[in-house]
């Protein structure tokens, strides 16, 4: 047999073991219940039936069964993009590579599941006896959009939110602020938040909007909490040569109580969790990470209580907020599943934030099923 043949067989066969091998890995091992590196659930075996087979719905949700058990996984993630950026292509994963940092993409938002969405804001706002606020929080692709590739299909932030505000009938001006501040340290290079420099920035838009005084924002020293965090948007891209962030905190946790309710209890709770500073997910130090309520307790006897009917990006804003009321109530709506006015009502609530970040905003359907 001549060398050349040799040389095929031989790299069939370890093509063949390599998948083989990869195979058997994958039914040897127990099935991930969470991918740490994406900070998300991973795709469980779908039950079979035959009008899921025929619907197809069967094998769509094996297939992403199958990649998310892939027992290669995140080396496949950090190959392929190595691959296409070797190749001059600027994004990975539904992450655009910027100059420095990595961008989450954004493209044209569904502008009927906006619509609603921005409805269901201005109807509640209607039928609450207490004043409503309302904040968009723009993304990293808009602060930044300088950075992304020509041609690249993102929504118009700026359209977006000007429309939504027009309907509600006014807003806090987050974008602006944010952009004022481009050149400073306000969204993370690996990860979809704004830093704590972002949120403090953006709470002085809000203080504009509510009528407070931003000036006790600008007396907070900065305590760097870390300087090794690497987000979610690291962990889609597969971009591994971006540098890792710092996470800040500035508002001290003094003579404030926090209370979590994960469940119908409550647990004792803060502003930082400093343990979540060795897990992938850094930025769950904020209040501990996704809960449908939190409530924070200040000394700040007689000043009004907030509802911050709200998502992820007010985990680092909330601190900001304390100076000013009494009491903060956060809601989740994509886990606190009860009467929001009701909430109102029994909880003596003064006034009410509504304030999302603008992706989430266009794609949550939970806003225009439970902000009643």
């Amino acid at each position: 047999m001549d060398g050349p043949r040799i040389l095929k067989y031989a790299l069939c066969a370890v093509f063949l073991a390599a998948l083989f091998g990869a195979l058997i890995i994958n039914i040897a091992l127990p099935d991930k219940e969470f991918l740490e590196n994406e900070n998300r659930m991973a795709q469980t075996l779908p039950k079979f039936s035959a009008d899921a087979l025929l619907s197809g719905k069967w094998t769509a949700e094996f297939e992403e069964y199958s990649n998310d058990q892939f027992v290669f996984r995140d080396g496949f993630i950090s190959l392929k993009s190595m691959s296409e950026r070797a190749l001059g292509r600027h994004e990975n994963g539904g992450v655009f590579f910027g100059r420095d940092r990595l961008i989450e993409a954004f493209p044209p938002a569904d502008e009927k599941l906006f619509s609603d969405n921005v409805n269901a804001v201005k109807a509640f706002a209607d039928a609450t006896e207490v004043p409503v606020y309302f904040a968009l929080i723009p993304t990293a692709a808009h602060i930044y959009r300088g950075e992304l590739p020509y041609g690249a299909p993102f929504a118009d932030e700026e359209t977006l939110i000007s429309k939504a505000y027009a309907v509600f009938g006014g807003g806090a001006d987050i974008a602006g602020a944010l952009s004022a501040h481009r050149d400073e340290y306000i969204f993370y290079r690996t990860d979809h938040h704004w830093t704590s420099l972002g949120a403090r920035y953006g709470c002085g838009a809000l203080c504009d909007e509510l009528g407070l005084d931003s000036a006790v924002l600008s007396g907070y020293k900065k305590d760097v909490l870390t300087e090794d965090f690497n987000g979610t948007l690291y962990s889609l891209s597969g971009a591994r040569d971006i540098t890792p962030d710092e996470i800040d905190a500035y508002v001290p946790s003094e003579l404030i109580t926090v209370e979590r309710y994960d469940s119908a209890e409550p647990s004792a709770g803060g502003l930082y969790y400093y343990e979540n500073l060795t897990v992938k997910d850094k930025y769950r130090v904020f209040l501990g990470g996704n809960s449908p309520r939190v409530v924070i307790k200040t000394r700040n006897y007689g000043a009004p209580a907030l509802l911050v009917i709200r998502d992820s990006y007010c985990d680092s804003l909330a601190p900001f907020l304390t100076p000013y009321f009494s009491e903060i109530h956060l809601l989740d709506l994509r886990y606190y599943k009860s009467g929001v006015s009701e909430y109102i009502e029994d909880n003596d609530i003064d006034k009410v934030l509504v304030i999302y970040g603008l992706k989430k905003f266009s794609e949550d359907t939970n806003i225009r099923a439970f902000l009643k």
